[in-house]
């Protein structure tokens, strides 16, 4: 069948190959493992981006409805300071004999 240097060919030849079969997994491995670390750190800074994103859009939302509220408020105020809606509200006022002409409250 095979003398003795035949065999030892084989020999050579099957442990050349698996020293290449693990490299190439050795190498396949760090390569994969590369690849899941730079997924990662973009997802890491994806991640980082919508959240400044989110807080920046949440921070001038709230700006924006404290704003709101505080114009409503200041134009409540003035209505109910202005001459037409004192006379508005003894216009209403009539209608319900003995409950007081209150301010109108702003809360």
């Amino acid at each position: 069948m095979f003398n003795e240097t035949q065999y030892s060919r084989w020999q050579e030849f099957q442990g050349s190959w698996l020293t290449q079969a693990r490299n190439f997994q050795a190498e396949s491995q760090k390569h994969y493992q590369n690849q899941l670390q730079q997924y990662f750190d973009l997802y890491k800074e994806q991640q980082e981006t919508m959240s400044q994103i989110y807080n920046h859009w949440l921070n001038n939302y709230q700006q924006w409805q404290e704003q709101g509220l505080k114009a409503n408020r200041e134009f409540v105020e003035s209505l109910g300071n202005s001459s037409a809606m004192q006379t508005w509200r003894g216009f209403w006022m009539s209608f319900f004999p003995g409950q007081p002409s209150a301010p109108i409250n702003t809360d």
